[in-house]
C-alpha cells in the first residue's frame, strides 16, 4: 500500500470514530444517507449527502457563524463539492425550505436576544424566503400546506415590544417543520446535545479536510480513492454493510 493510501485511510477511520457510539449521531447519518438516496438528481452519492449534511448543519448546528448569515452557504455548501441550485428541482426545494426555516430559527433567536433591530430583519427577510420557495414549480399539495403556514404569520400594526407580535412565529416553526418532514423529509429537529454538537463539529471538519484531500494532486491509488468517496458521510452501518458485500 502506497504511504498516501494509508494516511488516507486513517484519517477516514479516525472521522468515523468520532461519530461511532454516539447512537443519535448514527441515526441523523442514516437520515442524511436515506435522504440522498431519495432524490433524482446527476450527481454522485456523496456530493448529494454532502448537501443534506451541509442542510441540516445550516440550522440544527451553529458552527460559530452569526445567527444573521446564510449558513447554508457560510459553511462551504456541499463541502465545495459541485451541486447546481438553479437545475435541481429537489436539491433547490430542499435549499430554499432550508433556508426558510433557518430564518424564521433565527427570528426566535433575535426575540430572546433582544435584538430588535435583528427582529425587524428577520421577519422582513421571512416574506422574501418564503417567495423564494412559491416561486418554485411546488406540488399543489405542499403549496397549499405551505400557503397554510405563511397565513399564521404575525397582522401588521402589532407593537414590536408586545408578545402578540412575535408569538405566531414559535408556531409558524413548528407548522413548518411538520410540513417539510411530511413532504420533503427535511426539517427534523434533531435536538442534539452540545457534547454531540461539538462531535458533529469534529466530523464536518474532519470529513472536509478528506474531501480536500480527495480533490488534491496528491498521489492516492484509484481503488483507495474510489472506497474513501463511497463511504465518505456513511452510518457505520452502512458502511460495514458495504464491506461485507
Amino acid at each position: 500500500m502506497q504511504k498516501a493510501d494509508y494516511w488516507l485511510r486513517l484519517m477516514k477511520q479516525r472521522a468515523d470514530a468520532l461519530v461511532a457510539t454516539d447512537e443519535k449521531l448514527q441515526q441523523f447519518l442514516m437520515w442524511v444517507n436515506e435522504k440522498s438516496l431519495s432524490v433524482e438528481v446527476p450527481y454522485k452519492p456523496l456530493v448529494i449527502r454532502a448537501f443534506y449534511l451541509a442542510v441540516a448543519f445550516s440550522r440544527d448546528l451553529d458552527l460559530a457563524f452569526h445567527y444573521d448569515h446564510d449558513r447554508s452557504r457560510d459553511i462551504a455548501l456541499a463541502f465545495n463539492l459541485d451541486v447546481y441550485l438553479s437545475r435541481d428541482f429537489d436539491i433547490a426545494l430542499d435549499f430554499n425550505l432550508g433556508r426558510l426555516l433557518a430564518r424564521a430559527c433565527d427570528f426566535d433567536y433575535a426575540v430572546a436576544e433582544h435584538d430588535y433591530e435583528m427582529i425587524l430583519h428577520c421577519d422582513d427577510d421571512l416574506y422574501q424566503r418564503f417567495a423564494s420557495v412559491f416561486a418554485l414549480n411546488l406540488p399543489l399539495e405542499l403549496r397549499q400546506a405551505l400557503e397554510q403556514v405563511k397565513a399564521q404569520r404575525h397582522q401588521p400594526g402589532y407593537n414590536i415590544f408586545s408578545p402578540m407580535w412575535w408569538q405566531p412565529n414559535k408556531r409558524l416553526i413548528k407548522r413548518l417543520r411538520d410540513v417539510m418532514i411530511k413532504h420533503r423529509n427535511i426539517g427534523h429537529n434533531w435536538q442534539f446535545s452540545y457534547e454531540q454538537k461539538e462531535l458533529l463539529k469534529q466530523y464536518y471538519h474532519a470529513n472536509k479536510l478528506l474531501v480536500d484531500c480527495l480533490k488534491s494532486s496528491c498521489n492516492f491509488t484509484p481503488e483507495v480513492q474510489q472506497e474513501i468517496e463511497e463511504t465518505l458521510l456513511l452510518p457505520i452501518a452502512e458502511i460495514e454493510r458495504r464491506g461485507s458485500c
